[in-house]
């Protein structure tokens, strides 16, 4: 903006402020709206008994540009009443009585309305007097001018008290949902003030709104106030211009849209929006949060139920969906449904920007599917099974940008809410058990309190508080109950669907760019205990450029040493590595976006040659993460393990690098018996290992929907001899030191080979076979064990 126009601006506002005004309709002032209760609308009392039982509720007209309602205090009843045909028309309100708006998003705002006390001497006008002892809620309004009691120098048990509002002693008043434009000072003034209150949460810009989600002050408050905010307009921009320069230019756009609606309020700022509905929700989101990045806040008060689903809006949707990049707060009402239905669509609303942050507040969430394809690369060991995990809002989930208050999320099937509970109280138990069983949720979801109570409903549960690395929940309930929405059936998605089992951790479901991301996850998995399976779909990564996917021999690039992954299918040398702690070992981690699990610490990383010695001792060590692909004697899959393509129609393609051993299959239980075992040893635990698997037909590992290339044939020939070369590296071969050599019955194989991937129970050339799949190291003995 130049100088002269600035200059031009200030001009307007302290010399020719109304010539300026002059050329836009002046707004009606409040002092000219018509009183609330027109003696049309009022029901003179028939009898002394209605009298003293008052009206109950008064209603504000949703169309209602503004009115004024007078209070009186019962001291002036009497006189009041006594003035019959002179003074103004008395209304009694009963003990309990209500004042509400007729909220229907007709208007760009809640029905606006003047709160003053009743001066005598002034014309007869209709009066609202408040009884002894009674309760006065204000629901669904914006009060204008308001002046509060003052929190500093005033009494603080008067705390959101307007000082025109006449109200006895002994009475109450409370405000629901109601919006209060007060002075730039004043709003200040209650920012400083609820920092003390540390009962009741509040969101602020600091300068021109502040939203108070629940105050009270027992047992001496006269207010008690629920999802209150206080907007100052001064304090406000449009266009990052302030809003009092602008409503002094007859002229731009900008300052048509700061002068306000007919009654002088204005509804849109860069800070607030007072009412949004289903038709102004998005494109404000595109103006107000989707342009550049901004530390503001934005307070949007949604005023009807919204639909979110780009399926639903076809192409009037924004190509890329909703970007938020300023942190955003949503509020709906806090007693009747607010409904943003995200029609079972995911992805649709992006947070993944710098200042990006979304709380939402007294909505019900619902058609709420499980994740996709990319919402497992950004899922960061959530399981995108969870339709809790409300992947409609696409960010990497690794950093706190959700945040839920007084929410209910209408979930597809009640063995979601179910799963989810069963391990909310694993997590709490104190058991050693279950708090290894539940590590995943300490160690990887970085969760460090869940509370929980049973909801009204059987099936319904309420979050109490649930904090986590990347969602922040109070006072949230699980339903599968529709609120406003049509309930959508759950979309299948064969790709990543597994069945969730009652007492089972929910499988980690997510994507896999590099080689080295595979070892590391399967690493990971193997530490946490085998808690959790793991669903990985090898996704092509776009970096190499390249339609299939690499698990070539390779150097992984770990921290902690000096490799970097190799450009051909050539195994590294044990001198190209540096020992660990050295290096890179004192740098900070970078963060490897393909991974499911946490990337691991430099401490936790092998040198090759660790890794060798680790293979010759017959160690394969859970605590050693070895640089190269594939680790000496295979990456041991201990855990179940399913590895996917993303659809059945076109399978991904996996090259394999004619790599042999790239995985070794051993159940933890055998890991003991198998590490001492004779020739009779392997046979029992052959045996062992193949009953144990025909009761778990599902197995260790599970390939589906891929497609290989570059595959290898087995080690040597079916009818050699392979005992000393089992003796000198008994981890390449899946034995364990020094075995007999007799050939089982009938195969012409050592009693080993008659147990091990290397010696197939057959008289015909099985290596040569690549079919075979000789990069998976395994006892064909029990054959449902993969």
């Amino acid at each position: 903006m130049s100088r002269k126009r600035v200059l031009l601006r200030w001009l307007c506002v302290v010399v020719a402020l109304t010539t300026c005004n002059n050329a836009r309709t002046a707004p009606v002032s409040p002092s000219s709206w018509p009183n609330c209760l027109s003696t049309a609308a009022v029901q003179p009392a028939a009898s002394d008994a209605q009298q003293q039982t008052g009206t109950n509720r008064v209603d504000i007209p949703a169309d209602s540009l503004g009115c004024r309602l007078i209070f009186a205090t019962p001291s002036n009843a009497a006189a009041l009443t006594a003035s019959k045909g002179t003074g103004p028309t008395v209304v009694q309100l009963s003990q309990y009585a209500l004042v509400a708006g007729q909220y229907n998003g007709s208007l760009a705002r809640p029905p606006a309305v003047q709160i003053s006390q009743y001066a005598a001497g002034k014309p007869a006008e209709a009066v609202l007097i408040i009884p002894e002892g009674g309760t006065l809620l204000l629901q669904d309004l914006l009060l204008t001018s308001v002046t509060l009691t003052d929190t500093q120098s005033g009494n603080p048990n008067l705390a959101l008290l307007p000082t025109n509002f006449d109200i006895p002693a002994s009475a109450a008043l409370k405000l629901r949902d109601v919006i209060l434009v007060v002075s730039q000072p004043q709003l200040q003034q209650y920012i400083g003030y609820m920092l003390g209150v540390l009962a009741a949460p509040y969101i602020t810009d600091k300068v021109s709104f502040l939203h108070i989600r629940n105050y009270t002050n027992p047992p001496f408050g006269v207010v008690e106030a629920r999802c209150i905010t206080l907007i100052a307009p001064t304090g406000a921009r449009i266009g990052d211009v302030p809003l009092p320069i602008l409503q002094s230019e007859p002229t731009s756009a900008a300052s048509a849209e700061a002068a306000g609606d007919a009654a002088g309020i204005v509804t849109v700022t860069d800070s607030y929006i007072l009412a949004a509905t289903n038709k102004t929700l998005v494109p404000l989101m595109q103006r107000l949060a989707g342009k550049e990045d901004s530390r503001q806040p934005l307070f949007v008060n949604l005023a009807t139920n919204m639909t979110l689903s780009p399926t639903i809006w076809g192409p009037a949707w924004p190509p890329g969906g909703v970007q938020i990049r300023r942190p955003v707060v949503w509020a709906g009402s806090s007693w009747r449904n607010t409904s943003l239905d995200f029609g079972m669509d995911v992805g649709q609303i992006g947070l993944n920007y710098q200042y990006s942050n979304m709380t939402v507040m007294n909505v019900d969430l619902e058609n709420l599917a499980y994740g996709n394809e990319a919402s497992a690369a950004d899922a960061e060991g959530n399981s995108i099974l969870l339709s809790n995990q409300l992947w409609a809002f696409k960010y990497k989930r690794s950093v706190p940008r959700l945040v839920l208050f007084d929410v209910v999320l209408v979930l597809p099937e009640q063995k979601q809410i179910d799963n989810v509970i069963y391990w909310v109280n694993a997590f709490n138990s104190d058991l050693p058990f279950w708090r290894q069983q539940t590590s995943f949720l300490r160690d990887t979801l970085k969760y460090t309190v869940i509370q929980y109570t049973v909801g009204k409903v059987p099936g319904e549960y309420i979050i109490i508080k649930a904090l986590k690395k990347d969602q922040l929940m109070y006072n949230l309930t699980y339903t599968t109950t529709p609120r406003v929405a049509p309930k959508l059936r759950l979309p299948f998605n064969a790709s990543i669907h597994e069945q969730l089992v009652e007492g089972e951790a929910d499988p980690v479901v997510g994507t896999i760019l590099t080689v080295r991301g595979l070892a590391v996850t399967i690493w990971n998995q193997r530490r946490s205990a085998c808690s959790r399976p793991h669903v990985l779909i090898p996704t092509p990564d776009p970096a190499a450029g390249t339609s299939w996917v690499s698990w070539s021999p390779a150097l992984l690039g770990l921290p902690g040493t000096n490799t970097t992954e190799g450009t051909d299918s050539t195994l590294p040398t044990l001198e190209v590595n540096s020992p660990r702690g050295s290096g890179a070992a004192g740098q900070a981690v970078r963060a490897n976006t393909t991974l499911l699990e946490p990337f691991p610490s430099s401490s936790g990383n092998a040198s090759a040659a660790q890794a060798s010695a680790a293979a010759a001792n017959g160690s394969t060590s859970d605590d050693v993460l070895s640089p190269v692909w594939p680790p000496p004697g295979g990456e041991v899959i201990r855990c179940p393990l399913t590895i996917r393509g993303p659809s059945p129609n076109q399978p991904t393609l996996i090259d394999i690098g004619f790599g042999r051993d790239l995985f070794k299959i051993q159940k933890t239980a055998d890991a003991a018996t198998l590490a001492n075992a004779g020739p009779q040893g392997l046979a029992a635990a052959a045996a062992a290992a193949s009953a144990q698997a025909s009761s778990a037909p599902q197995g260790l590992l599970r390939l589906s929907q891929l497609t290989f290339m570059g595959l290898p044939q087995g080690a040597g020939s079916v009818n050699a001899d392979k005992s000393v070369e089992r003796a000198a590296a008994p981890a390449s071969g899946g034995g364990a030191g020094p075995v007999a050599s007799t050939p089982a019955p009938g195969t012409g194989l050592s009693g080993s080979d008659a147990a091990w991937v290397s010696g197939w129970v057959s008289n015909l050339p099985a290596e040569c076979w690549t079919h075979l799949l000789w990069f998976i190291d395994r006892q064909f003995s029990s054959p449902t064990a993969w």
